[in-house]
Protein backbone atom coordinates (compact mmCIF):
# COMPACT_ATOMS: atom_id res chain seq x y z
CA UNK A 1 0.00 0.00 0.00
CA UNK A 2 1.86 3.06 -1.04
CA UNK A 3 1.08 6.12 1.20
CA UNK A 4 0.85 9.75 -0.58
CA UNK A 5 4.29 12.15 0.53
CA UNK A 6 2.11 15.02 1.16
CA UNK A 7 4.00 18.14 1.67
CA UNK A 8 6.11 16.72 -1.00
CA UNK A 9 3.16 16.94 -3.36
CA UNK A 10 2.09 20.29 -2.18
CA UNK A 11 5.07 21.47 -3.30
CA UNK A 12 5.18 19.69 -6.60
CA UNK A 13 1.80 20.63 -7.45
CA UNK A 14 2.48 24.31 -7.12
CA UNK A 15 5.70 24.31 -8.92
CA UNK A 16 4.33 22.43 -11.66
CA UNK A 17 1.60 24.40 -12.13
CA UNK A 18 3.03 27.89 -11.77
CA UNK A 19 6.02 26.89 -13.82
CA UNK A 20 4.02 25.20 -16.86
CA UNK A 21 0.76 27.61 -16.61
CA UNK A 22 1.30 28.71 -19.88
CA UNK A 23 1.87 25.42 -21.80
CA UNK A 24 -1.14 23.95 -19.84
CA UNK A 25 -2.95 26.42 -21.48
CA UNK A 26 -1.27 25.87 -24.60
CA UNK A 27 -2.20 21.70 -24.10
CA UNK A 28 -6.16 22.81 -23.91
CA UNK A 29 -6.66 25.98 -25.48
CA UNK A 30 -9.69 24.61 -27.48
CA UNK A 31 -11.66 23.51 -24.58
CA UNK A 32 -10.22 26.32 -22.50
CA UNK A 33 -11.64 29.68 -25.25
CA UNK A 34 -14.64 28.29 -25.45
CA UNK A 35 -15.48 27.90 -21.84
CA UNK A 36 -14.53 31.71 -22.10
CA UNK A 37 -16.30 32.13 -24.66
CA UNK A 38 -19.65 30.59 -23.26
CA UNK A 39 -18.74 32.70 -20.16
CA UNK A 40 -18.59 36.38 -21.92
CA UNK A 41 -22.01 35.23 -23.62
CA UNK A 42 -23.85 34.48 -20.56
CA UNK A 43 -22.78 38.12 -19.38
CA UNK A 44 -23.77 39.28 -22.58
CA UNK A 45 -27.49 37.99 -22.90
CA UNK A 46 -27.53 39.64 -19.67
CA UNK A 47 -26.99 43.10 -20.35
CA UNK A 48 -28.91 42.64 -23.49
CA UNK A 49 -32.13 41.31 -21.57
CA UNK A 50 -31.50 43.79 -19.02
CA UNK A 51 -30.47 41.36 -15.71
CA UNK A 52 -27.72 43.78 -14.81
CA UNK A 53 -29.64 46.41 -15.08
CA UNK A 54 -32.04 44.94 -12.51
CA UNK A 55 -28.93 43.81 -10.63
CA UNK A 56 -27.38 46.86 -10.37
CA UNK A 57 -30.50 48.51 -8.79
CA UNK A 58 -30.94 45.62 -6.05
CA UNK A 59 -27.31 45.80 -4.97
CA UNK A 60 -27.74 49.51 -4.80
CA UNK A 61 -31.37 49.22 -2.61
CA UNK A 62 -32.40 45.85 -1.93
CA UNK A 63 -35.63 45.85 -2.24
CA UNK A 64 -38.81 43.19 -2.57
CA UNK A 65 -39.77 44.56 -5.89
CA UNK A 66 -36.44 44.32 -7.43
CA UNK A 67 -35.58 40.84 -6.11
CA UNK A 68 -38.72 39.53 -7.83
CA UNK A 69 -37.57 41.06 -11.22
CA UNK A 70 -34.89 39.00 -11.22
CA UNK A 71 -36.49 35.81 -10.09
CA UNK A 72 -38.35 36.77 -13.43
CA UNK A 73 -35.76 37.41 -15.74
CA UNK A 74 -33.86 33.86 -14.67
CA UNK A 75 -37.35 31.59 -15.07
CA UNK A 76 -37.40 32.64 -18.47
CA UNK A 77 -37.34 30.41 -21.22
CA UNK A 78 -34.31 32.14 -23.24
CA UNK A 79 -32.55 32.15 -19.89
CA UNK A 80 -33.00 28.95 -19.23
CA UNK A 81 -31.77 27.21 -22.55
CA UNK A 82 -28.99 29.72 -22.38
CA UNK A 83 -27.61 28.55 -18.51
CA UNK A 84 -28.20 25.17 -19.00
CA UNK A 85 -26.52 25.25 -22.31
CA UNK A 86 -23.84 26.96 -21.12
CA UNK A 87 -23.73 24.42 -18.22
CA UNK A 88 -23.68 21.39 -20.27
CA UNK A 89 -20.83 22.79 -22.39
CA UNK A 90 -18.29 24.57 -20.10
CA UNK A 91 -19.15 20.79 -18.20
CA UNK A 92 -17.72 18.84 -21.74
CA UNK A 93 -15.48 21.16 -22.55
CA UNK A 94 -13.94 21.39 -18.89
CA UNK A 95 -13.81 17.62 -18.81
CA UNK A 96 -11.48 17.59 -21.97
CA UNK A 97 -9.43 20.54 -20.76
CA UNK A 98 -9.08 18.42 -17.94
CA UNK A 99 -7.91 14.74 -19.77
CA UNK A 100 -5.16 17.18 -21.39
CA UNK A 101 -4.19 18.24 -18.04
CA UNK A 102 -3.64 15.58 -16.88
CA UNK A 103 -2.35 13.52 -19.87
CA UNK A 104 0.51 16.17 -19.66
CA UNK A 105 1.06 15.93 -16.10
CA UNK A 106 1.44 12.14 -15.52
CA UNK A 107 2.82 11.50 -19.74
CA UNK A 108 4.18 14.80 -20.75
CA UNK A 109 1.74 15.26 -23.44
CA UNK A 110 1.52 18.35 -25.69
CA UNK A 111 -2.54 18.20 -25.94
CA UNK A 112 -4.22 20.31 -28.60
CA UNK A 113 -1.11 22.17 -29.49
CA UNK A 114 0.94 18.83 -30.18
CA UNK A 115 -2.28 17.71 -32.66
CA UNK A 116 -2.14 18.07 -36.33
CA UNK A 117 -5.90 18.90 -35.93
CA UNK A 118 -8.40 20.23 -33.67
CA UNK A 119 -11.26 17.77 -35.15
CA UNK A 120 -9.04 15.03 -32.64
CA UNK A 121 -10.77 14.32 -29.45
CA UNK A 122 -9.97 10.91 -27.41
CA UNK A 123 -11.67 8.27 -25.84
CA UNK A 124 -10.70 9.07 -22.95
CA UNK A 125 -12.74 12.47 -23.28
CA UNK A 126 -16.30 10.14 -23.12
CA UNK A 127 -14.77 8.25 -20.43
CA UNK A 128 -14.03 11.01 -18.20
CA UNK A 129 -17.04 12.90 -18.78
CA UNK A 130 -18.98 9.71 -17.86
CA UNK A 131 -16.13 9.31 -14.09
CA UNK A 132 -17.41 12.49 -13.64
CA UNK A 133 -21.34 11.81 -13.57
CA UNK A 134 -20.49 8.67 -11.31
CA UNK A 135 -18.71 11.00 -9.03
CA UNK A 136 -21.14 13.39 -9.04
CA UNK A 137 -24.02 10.91 -8.59
CA UNK A 138 -22.67 8.86 -5.60
CA UNK A 139 -21.34 11.98 -3.65
CA UNK A 140 -25.49 13.18 -4.31
CA UNK A 141 -26.42 10.38 -3.36
CA UNK A 142 -24.58 10.40 -0.23
CA UNK A 143 -25.33 13.53 1.25
CA UNK A 144 -29.12 13.00 0.39
CA UNK A 145 -28.69 10.01 2.29
CA UNK A 146 -26.77 11.56 5.40
CA UNK A 147 -29.68 14.02 5.49
CA UNK A 148 -32.74 12.11 5.62
CA UNK A 149 -30.92 9.95 8.25
CA UNK A 150 -30.15 12.46 10.53
CA UNK A 151 -33.61 14.64 10.16
CA UNK A 152 -35.38 11.11 10.80
CA UNK A 153 -32.61 10.37 14.27
CA UNK A 154 -33.62 14.26 15.16
CA UNK A 155 -37.50 13.74 15.10
CA UNK A 156 -37.29 10.59 16.77
CA UNK A 157 -35.22 11.71 19.17
CA UNK A 158 -36.26 15.32 19.82
CA UNK A 159 -32.23 16.03 19.36
CA UNK A 160 -32.65 19.89 18.68
CA UNK A 161 -34.09 20.16 21.94
CA UNK A 162 -31.11 18.37 24.11
CA UNK A 163 -28.74 20.13 21.83
CA UNK A 164 -30.20 23.70 22.71
CA UNK A 165 -30.53 22.61 26.57
CA UNK A 166 -26.82 21.05 26.86
CA UNK A 167 -23.79 22.99 26.03
CA UNK A 168 -21.78 20.19 26.37
CA UNK A 169 -23.66 18.04 24.22
CA UNK A 170 -24.08 20.19 21.49
CA UNK A 171 -20.50 21.13 21.28
CA UNK A 172 -19.60 17.00 20.83
CA UNK A 173 -22.73 16.92 18.41
CA UNK A 174 -20.58 19.17 16.63
CA UNK A 175 -17.57 17.95 16.66
CA UNK A 176 -19.12 14.43 15.50
CA UNK A 177 -20.36 16.04 12.72
CA UNK A 178 -16.85 17.93 11.69
CA UNK A 179 -15.48 14.49 11.91
CA UNK A 180 -18.36 12.91 9.62
CA UNK A 181 -17.60 15.74 7.00
CA UNK A 182 -13.93 14.95 7.25
CA UNK A 183 -14.22 10.87 6.72
CA UNK A 184 -17.04 11.84 4.10
CA UNK A 185 -15.03 14.25 2.25
CA UNK A 186 -11.63 11.72 2.22
CA UNK A 187 -13.62 8.73 0.89
CA UNK A 188 -14.89 11.17 -2.18
CA UNK A 189 -11.43 12.49 -2.40
CA UNK A 190 -10.29 8.85 -2.74
CA UNK A 191 -12.77 8.20 -5.30
CA UNK A 192 -11.97 11.63 -7.26
CA UNK A 193 -8.51 9.35 -8.14
CA UNK A 194 -10.97 7.56 -10.79
CA UNK A 195 -10.21 10.81 -12.97
CA UNK A 196 -6.70 10.43 -13.73
CA UNK A 197 -7.31 6.85 -14.15
CA UNK A 198 -10.16 7.37 -16.81
CA UNK A 199 -7.98 10.16 -18.81
CA UNK A 200 -5.06 7.32 -18.70
CA UNK A 201 -7.44 4.89 -20.99
CA UNK A 202 -8.02 2.75 -17.51
CA UNK A 203 -11.74 3.10 -17.68
CA UNK A 204 -13.88 4.86 -15.44
CA UNK A 205 -15.01 2.55 -12.56
CA UNK A 206 -14.55 3.83 -8.70
CA UNK A 207 -13.75 0.46 -7.51
CA UNK A 208 -10.36 0.24 -9.45
CA UNK A 209 -9.09 2.77 -7.55
CA UNK A 210 -10.76 3.29 -4.22
CA UNK A 211 -9.66 -0.32 -2.79
CA UNK A 212 -5.99 1.15 -3.94
CA UNK A 213 -6.34 4.23 -2.04
CA UNK A 214 -6.88 2.83 1.03
CA UNK A 215 -5.25 4.17 4.11
CA UNK A 216 -5.02 7.45 2.20
CA UNK A 217 -8.33 9.21 2.17
CA UNK A 218 -6.98 11.58 5.23
CA UNK A 219 -3.85 12.25 3.64
CA UNK A 220 -5.74 13.44 0.44
CA UNK A 221 -7.37 15.79 2.42
CA UNK A 222 -4.63 17.36 4.16
CA UNK A 223 -3.37 18.19 0.87
CA UNK A 224 -6.66 19.76 -0.12
CA UNK A 225 -6.42 21.61 2.65
CA UNK A 226 -2.79 23.06 1.95
CA UNK A 227 -3.74 23.75 -1.49
CA UNK A 228 -6.13 25.84 -0.77
CA UNK A 229 -5.48 27.43 2.58
CA UNK A 230 -3.06 29.90 0.94
CA UNK A 231 -6.25 31.50 -1.34
CA UNK A 232 -8.68 31.44 2.18
CA UNK A 233 -5.79 33.21 3.88
CA UNK A 234 -5.44 35.51 1.26
CA UNK A 235 -9.11 36.27 0.89
CA UNK A 236 -9.27 36.59 4.59
CA UNK A 237 -6.77 38.76 4.90
CA UNK A 238 -7.56 40.79 2.23
CA UNK A 239 -11.34 41.66 2.89
CA UNK A 240 -10.04 42.42 6.94
CA UNK A 241 -7.45 44.89 5.64
CA UNK A 242 -9.90 46.31 2.85
CA UNK A 243 -13.00 46.45 5.76
CA UNK A 244 -15.31 45.03 3.31
CA UNK A 245 -14.82 47.36 0.53
CA UNK A 246 -12.84 44.76 -1.44
CA UNK A 247 -15.71 42.57 -1.45
CA UNK A 248 -18.20 45.69 -2.32
CA UNK A 249 -15.49 46.90 -5.46
CA UNK A 250 -15.48 43.20 -6.57
CA UNK A 251 -19.10 42.75 -7.08
CA UNK A 252 -19.48 45.96 -8.65
CA UNK A 253 -16.90 45.27 -11.20
CA UNK A 254 -18.70 41.95 -11.86
CA UNK A 255 -22.25 43.93 -12.20
CA UNK A 256 -21.63 47.23 -12.79
CA UNK A 257 -18.17 47.15 -14.80
CA UNK A 258 -17.74 48.83 -17.69
CA UNK A 259 -15.48 48.77 -21.08
CA UNK A 260 -11.88 48.24 -20.28
CA UNK A 261 -12.39 47.94 -16.44
CA UNK A 262 -14.96 45.04 -16.67
CA UNK A 263 -12.64 43.34 -19.47
CA UNK A 264 -9.69 43.30 -17.21
CA UNK A 265 -11.41 42.51 -14.13
CA UNK A 266 -12.91 39.32 -15.72
CA UNK A 267 -9.40 38.35 -17.84
CA UNK A 268 -7.67 38.54 -14.36
CA UNK A 269 -10.67 36.18 -12.85
CA UNK A 270 -10.66 34.09 -15.48
CA UNK A 271 -7.05 33.60 -15.64
CA UNK A 272 -7.30 32.89 -11.58
CA UNK A 273 -10.10 30.66 -11.98
CA UNK A 274 -7.89 28.27 -14.23
CA UNK A 275 -4.73 28.29 -12.06
CA UNK A 276 -6.83 27.17 -9.26
CA UNK A 277 -8.37 24.36 -11.88
CA UNK A 278 -4.92 23.34 -12.62
CA UNK A 279 -4.01 22.87 -9.18
CA UNK A 280 -6.76 20.58 -8.66
CA UNK A 281 -5.81 18.87 -11.68
CA UNK A 282 -2.48 18.14 -11.11
CA UNK A 283 -3.14 17.44 -7.04
CA UNK A 284 -5.20 14.33 -8.44
CA UNK A 285 -2.57 13.47 -11.24
CA UNK A 286 0.23 13.87 -8.78
CA UNK A 287 -1.67 11.93 -6.08
CA UNK A 288 -2.93 9.04 -8.31
CA UNK A 289 1.05 8.87 -9.75
CA UNK A 290 2.54 8.19 -6.10
CA UNK A 291 -0.64 6.11 -4.50
CA UNK A 292 -1.97 3.58 -7.40
CA UNK A 293 0.70 4.19 -10.05
CA UNK A 294 1.01 4.97 -13.71
CA UNK A 295 -0.20 1.67 -15.47
CA UNK A 296 2.19 -0.11 -17.72
CA UNK A 297 1.05 0.59 -21.13
CA UNK A 298 -0.60 4.30 -21.35
CA UNK A 299 -0.83 4.66 -24.64
CA UNK A 300 -4.50 5.30 -26.03
CA UNK A 301 -5.43 5.43 -30.08
CA UNK A 302 -7.09 8.51 -30.78
CA UNK A 303 -10.43 8.44 -32.48
CA UNK A 304 -11.15 11.13 -34.95
CA UNK A 305 -14.73 12.98 -34.69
Amino acid sequence: MNKLPVFATFREVYAGVTRHYIQLLGAAWPAVALMVAMSFAVYGYQEWSGYNDAARAFLKNPNPEDFKNLQRMTGTIPARILTWGSSIVTFAAGAVAAVRWHRFVLLGEKGFSGQPSLRRVRREDGAYVWAMIKLGLVVALWTIFGVILFAFYGSQTGLSEHLKNNGLLSTVFSLAVFAGLCGGLALILRGALVLPHAALGEGSRLGDVFGRSSGNGLRLLGLAVLLYLPFMLLIVVALLASGGSLFRLATGLTVDGLGVTWLLTSLIGTAIYFYVVMLQVTMLSVSYREIVGLPEDTRSPEVVA
